[in-house]
């Protein structure tokens, strides 16, 4: 199967996670932000802005400026 140019490679959050050393609680934290379940498949660029964006979130959701 020939793979796509410009078609960036899906994985899943769990092994995206272990590479890139997330802690546990911001890997659970983030997934819920995002509404993702457990072997969710993203390209490393979804995660990470995932992970920025659920840093940057207020109690209340909503991104901080």
């Amino acid at each position: 199967m020939a793979v796509k140019k410009g078609v960036e490679e899906q994985i899943s959050i769990e092994k995206l996670a272990k590479d890139k050393q997330i802690d546990k609680a911001i890997f659970v934290g983030a997934s819920a932000f995002k509404g993702w379940s457990s072997g969710k498949m993203v390209t490393k660029k979804e995660f990470e802005s995932a992970i920025k964006d659920f840093l940057g979130s207020s109690l209340r959701g909503k991104v901080a400026k």
